[in-house]
C-alpha cells in the first residue's frame, strides 16, 4: 500500500477532512486556543469517520485496480509505474464515490467565503447526486452490455441500501416529491410524510432497519433525501427574510439562532434551557442524555408537561451521541402535524366570520353571498368545527362590539382601558 499512502499524503487526502478545513483545525503556524481545542473535540467523530470512509474507499479501489492489472493472478509481478497507476486510479475512484470531501475537490461555489458557510454540509449531497446521475447515465447509454449492467447494479445498490438503512423517507428524490406535495397541499390537510407513513403502516418501512431495531432515530441522518434543499419543519410559516437566512447562513445561522433562543429563555427565567441552547451540539446532546432527561424522567416541555417520559438506558445512550429516541421524534412530528391542522382550521374559521362581517358592514351583499358559500364548503370539510347560524351571529356581535370599543383603529383590552385612557390624557392631553 506504500504507493497509495504516499500519493494520498502528497495530495493532502490522507488525514484531512472538509470540516477540519472549514474550521481551520489543521492550520499550522499559530498556537491553538481553548476554543480551537473545544471545537476540535466536538468535531472528533465527524472528522475521523470522514477520514475512515475515505481511506476505506481508496484502499478498496487500489486493491481492485491491482487485481485488474494482474489479470486475476495474485502472483503476477507489477512494475513501479503500474503501482503508481493503480494509486492514481484509486484516488480518482475514491473522489468519484464521495471519498474526496475536502475543500479542493468540493463545489466551486463552496470554495469562496460565503459559499463555505452556506454549503458547509452540501458537498456531500452534491457528490452523491452526481454519482447517482453518472450511474443512471451509464446504465442507459450506449456502453457495452457488461458496463450497463455494472451501472445498474451501482444504482440499485445505492437505492437499495438507502431504503434498507433509512426507509422510504431516506430514498433519493423523496425530499423533492415531499416538497412539491406540501407546496400544493392545504395547511389543514395531512402532509406528505403522514400520507406515506399511514399507507406503509410500518415504522420499519418508513424509517429503516437501524431505527426500528435500536429505537434511536438515525434515519434522518443517514438518508439520501433532502441533501441539498430542506424546508424548516420547525418553522413552516417562515417569512422570506427567515428563509433567506436559513439557506444562506447554514450551520452558522443555526448556531446564532441557538444563542438567540437561549437569550430568550434566560430573559424568561429559564436559565438551564437558555444555557443549554447556547452549548455546542455535542455538549448539549450529552447534557440531555446524562443530566436533564434522567433527572426529569424524560423529555418535558418548558412548562413541565411530558413529551416522552418512558426513556430507557438505550434511549439515553443514543441521545448522548446525538440521536433522539424514535418515539420522541415521532411524538414531535405528530404534535407538529396536529397543531398545524388545528391552527389552520381555526384561523380559516375566524377569517371567514371576519370577512363576512366586513362585507355586511360595507353593504357588499354579493361578496357576503360568496363568503357564505365558502362557509358551507368549510362546514362540509370540517364538520366538527362547522360554523352554525348561532355561531355566525355570535361572531357578528363580537366583531360589532370590538368595533364600538376601538380607539383610533386600535382595540384595547377592557381591563386596561381606563388606565391607558388616563395615560393618554397625561401624555397627549395638552397637544
Amino acid at each position: 500500500l506504500q504507493p497509495l499512502v504516499q500519493a494520498a499524503l502528497d495530495r493532502g487526502r490522507l488525514n484531512q477532512s472538509y470540516l477540519a478545513d472549514e474550521l481551520e483545525l489543521t492550520q499550522s503556524g499559530r498556537a491553538q486556543t481553548f476554543v480551537d481545542k473545544a471545537t476540535k473535540m466536538s468535531a472528533f467523530m465527524f472528522h475521523n469517520v470522514e477520514i475512515y470512509n475515505r481511506q476505506v474507499a481508496m484502499t478498496s479501489a487500489y486493491l481492485l485496480e491491482l487485481d485488474r492489472l494482474r489479470g486475476g493472478d495474485p502472483k503476477k509481478k507489477l512494475s513501479a509505474a503500474q503501482y503508481q497507476e493503480a494509486a492514481d486510479t484509486a484516488l480518482y475512484r475514491e473522489t468519484q464515490t464521495n471519498g474526496g470531501a475536502v475543500t479542493e475537490t468540493g463545489s466551486r461555489l463552496a470554495q469562496n467565503d460565503l459559499g463555505r458557510v452556506a454549503l458547509m454540509y452540501k458537498n456531500y449531497g452534491m457528490q452523491m447526486y452526481y454519482t447517482m446521475l453518472q450511474s443512471f447515465n451509464a446504465a442507459t447509454s450506449g456502453l457495452s452490455k457488461e458496463d450497463r449492467s455494472v451501472a445498474r447494479k451501482e444504482l440499485a445498490g445505492v437505492l437499495g441500501t438507502s431504503l434498507l438503512m433509512a426507509g422510504a423517507q431516506g430514498v433519493p428524490m423523496y425530499g423533492a416529491v415531499r416538497l412539491l406535495f406540501n407546496m400544493f397541499a392545504d395547511d389543514d390537510e395531512e402532509d406528505f410524510d403522514s400520507v406515506v407513513r399511514r399507507n406503509l403502516s410500518s415504522e420499519l418501512l418508513f424509517k429503516g432497519v437501524p431505527t426500528f431495531v435500536t429505537g434511536a432515530d438515525v434515519a434522518s441522518r443517514i438518508g439520501l433525501a433532502g441533501l441539498l434543499i430542506q424546508t424548516n419543519k420547525y418553522n413552516p410559516d417562515a417569512s422570506p427574510e427567515e428563509q433567506i437566512f436559513h439557506y444562506l447562513a447554514g450551520p452558522f445561522g443555526s448556531t446564532m439562532k441557538g444563542f438567540y433562543r437561549g437569550g430568550q429563555d434566560i430573559s424568561r427565567g429559564q436559565y438551564e434551557r437558555g444555557i443549554e441552547s447556547m452549548l455546542p451540539a455535542a455538549v448539549r446532546n450529552a447534557y440531555k442524555g446524562l443530566v436533564r432527561y434522567p433527572r426529569d424522567g424524560g423529555a418535558l416541555t418548558r412548562r413541565g408537561d411530558p413529551i416522552f417520559a418512558d426513556m430507557n438506558y438505550g434511549d439515553l445512550g443514543a441521545q448522548i451521541f446525538g440521536f433522539a429516541p424514535v418515539e420522541y421524534t415521532r411524538t414531535q412530528e405528530q404534535n407538529m402535524l396536529l397543531k398545524r391542522i388545528d391552527k389552520s382550521v381555526n384561523e380559516k374559521r375566524s377569517s371567514l366570520t371576519k370577512k363576512l362581517y366586513i362585507a355586511e358592514r360595507m353593504g357588499d351583499y354579493a361578496a357576503a353571498d360568496k363568503i357564505m358559500d365558502e362557509i358551507y364548503k368549510f362546514n362540509d370539510k370540517h364538520p366538527t368545527a362547522a360554523l352554525s347560524g348561532k355561531a355566525i351571529k355570535k361572531s357578528m356581535k363580537s366583531h360589532a362590539a370590538t368595533s364600538e370599543t376601538m380607539h383610533n383603529g386600535v382595540s384595547i383590552n377592557k381591563n386596561m382601558r381606563e388606565a391607558l385612557a388616563e395615560l393618554r390624557e397625561d401624555i397627549y392631553g395638552g397637544l
